[in-house]
């Protein structure tokens, strides 16, 4: 059976790519994730990851690795698991954390008795993006930016 029904999936997913010295450099380093599905299953994984930069801002992130799945009727199994994704990942030139924003295709095969597979297209979502308006809201709580003595006419 090639579809079953579709799915709730979330994860954490997190990477260090190095190399890059400006925005048309391509990066490598790992990645670690942290996956459930529907809340049923918990998959723990990690990896190499490859930056394309096809466009400055948007440039393409492959990875593959290994993940270990924890599921209560199979138990835990091994799986193998790729990604490609696109999307607002630019170079920071002032330092070294850049917010991703876009979308990912992820495949996932299972090796153990179970043969599950999986493949996923989502929104990868960068946390500090996610906690922007909260930042935003403790900010102005607080009486706003008070660096005003670099604001030319002040």
């Amino acid at each position: 059976e090639y579809f079953s029904e579709p799915a709730f999936e979330l994860g954490v997913r997190g990477d260090v790519l190095f190399g890059r010295t400006g925005p048309s450099d391509f990066g490598f380093g790992p990645y670690l994730e942290v996956v459930t599905l529907g809340f049923d299953e918990l998959q723990l994984g990690g990896g190499p990851a490859l930056l394309l930069p096809v466009l400055d801002s948007a440039p393409i992130v492959l990875s593959t690795g290994p993940y270990a799945r924890f599921e209560p009727l199979w138990g835990i199994e091994p799986g193998i698991a790729s990604s490609i994704f696109w999307g607002s990942r630019s170079y920071n030139y002032s330092a070294g954390y850049v917010i991703g924003l876009g979308v990912i295709a992820d495949a996932r095969f299972g090796l153990g008795a179970s043969r599950e597979s999986s493949f996923v297209i989502g929104l990868q979502l960068d946390t500090a993006f996610l906690a922007s308006p909260l930042i935003y809201i403790i900010d102005a709580l607080r009486g706003g930016s008070r660096d005003t003595d670099r604001v030319p006419g002040r």
